[in-house]
């Protein structure tokens, strides 16, 4: 122990400072602050989370299944005020889904009237308003069944 201190004692008469990073000099005049070494130790930290994320997208599928939880739906009697129709798309267009305003303004005007329709969460009413495909489940075959009042097959 006395020869581990009497080395460093000497060490810090000869002008080096091993272990005070907060003033830190070398030879050839850089100096090395505290705050110096904070930086690079929280870029090499940052580094690090951008290398493992990009490997393993684990940050990812955690934010994005956090607000998956949050987009939602419910039904309620009469016509939404905030629904939204896809704008295009092959697979909008191809099942129709693209013609739905114009299909309900012809119905409208013919005397239909909406009985019930979906009212989006506001996160769900959000990344529509955006763009992003909403999430659905896919039925086996398409179409659309347009019912009367009293519940016959009309289209």
């Amino acid at each position: 122990m006395r020869r581990v201190l009497a080395s460093l004692t000497r060490a810090g008469t000869l002008g080096l400072q091993f272990l005070d990073f907060d003033n830190f000099t070398s030879g050839s005049g850089f100096r090395l602050s505290g705050k110096w070494l904070k930086r690079v130790l929280i870029a090499a930290f940052v580094i690090g989370v951008v290398f493992y994320e990009a490997r393993t997208s684990w940050l990812q599928s955690r934010i994005l299944s956090a607000y998956a939880r949050r987009l939602s739906y419910t039904v309620e009697l009469g016509p939404s005020p905030r629904i939204r129709f896809p704008k295009g798309g092959p697979f909008d267009a191809r099942r129709g889904y693209v013609q739905i305003p114009e299909f309900e303004r012809r119905l409208e005007s013919a005397g239909f009237r909406i009985a019930a329709q979906a009212r989006f969460s506001p996160s769900l009413d959000w990344i529509a308003r955006l763009g992003i495909a909403l999430p659905y489940r896919e039925a086996a075959d398409a179409g659309l069944v347009v019912r009367g009042n009293e519940g016959t097959v009309l289209h």
